[in-house]
Order: structure tokens, then sequence, then C-alpha cells
């Protein structure tokens, strides 16, 4: 696998709180609801992985949970399977 084969994923500081300890505390019950269905919604076929950019803004929304504008930081989405792969 090649790094050009990896796609990113802008997501919220919730989300990463997720990925990197699995730590909802923080959160609205709805919130970590979102952030779990979204990181389950791809938990088959990748593996997250955050990366060490720091926040930045965005008008978007996550890409995992679908929350409005915030801070946004890269993970990226490494397939699970080698047919995935560009």
């Amino acid at each position: 696998m090649k790094l050009s084969d990896l796609h990113t994923w802008p997501i919220c500081l919730n989300c990463l709180q997720m990925i990197v300890d699995g730590d909802d505390s923080g959160m609205s019950e709805k919130d970590a609801i979102d952030c779990r269905n979204g990181l389950a919604s791809v938990a088959e076929d990748f593996v997250l992985v955050a990366t060490d950019n720091e926040p930045s803004f965005s008008r978007d929304m996550c890409f995992c949970c679908s929350a409005l504008a915030g801070d946004r930081v890269d993970v990226l989405l490494v397939p699970t399977r080698e047919d995935q792969l560009g």
C-alpha cells in the first residue's frame, strides 16, 4: 500500500476523541450517538488513524457525525481489505 492510496476525512474534535480513546464523557447523548454511528459506518471497511495536524476551523460538516461548522482535524482512512485500494 502506498501513502497516495490513502484518503483523509476532516472530522470534529468529538469524533477524534472517540477514535483516540473511546471517551464520550464530555459529549451530549445525541453527539455521542452520532459519533458512534459514524464510526461504526466505516469500521468494517476502514481503520481511522489520527494524524498529528492542528485543528482548524471549517464551515463544512464533520464527515463522521455530520456536526456543523467547527474545528476539524484530518484522519487517514486505511482500507482493511486489499481490494479497496485504488
